[in-house]
């Protein structure tokens, strides 16, 4: 279960439940720190520290930086939930959600995103969308002041 102290007050809440209990698999403890790259099909669950970039290939796959996850490298996979540190690029073909407590330092590619109040993302946000005439397509209107969409 992730929990967090909202606003400051001593009431804890519980954010993401129903994402955190369907992340079963590879599991990095809050007492342990990995070095190198993990690639799986299954979810993985970031309570400790990483230094290496995290893939999931599995559709249903999810990867989950805990409250006091840190993750310095890359993540990519299809549902994406951050409550901790992440000082790398994220790239998800489905969903990303931030929560309250989120850090991140990096460039995010996403399809569908949320962001709790108080999460803070540092980079260029892209939105990955699909086009029935040229398949995948980012998004990315830093340099542009065309607001138009297809």
């Amino acid at each position: 279960m992730i929990s967090a102290y909202m606003f400051g007050n001593d009431k804890k809440e519980t954010v993401f439940t129903e994402e955190f209990k369907a992340a079963t698999g590879t599991r990095i403890s809050k007492a342990t720190t990995v070095i190198g790259n993990i690639e799986t099909e299954e979810s993985v669950v970031i309570e400790g520290s990483l230094t290496g970039d995290v893939t999931c290939t599995g559709s249903a796959s999810q990867i989950t930086v805990c409250e006091e996850g840190f993750v310095e490298g890359n993540i990519v996979g299809p549902h994406i939930l951050i409550e901790g540190v992440v000082n790398g690029n994220i790239d998800s073909s489905d969903t990303i959600k931030c929560g309250s407590r989120a850090r991140v330092l990096g460039h995010v590619v996403y399809t569908e995103m949320q962001l709790e109040l108080g999460a803070e993302v540092t980079g260029n946000l892209s939105r990955q969308t699909t086009s029935s005439v040229g398949g995948s397509k980012y998004q990315d209107f830093k340099d542009s002041n065309d607001t138009s969409y297809e």
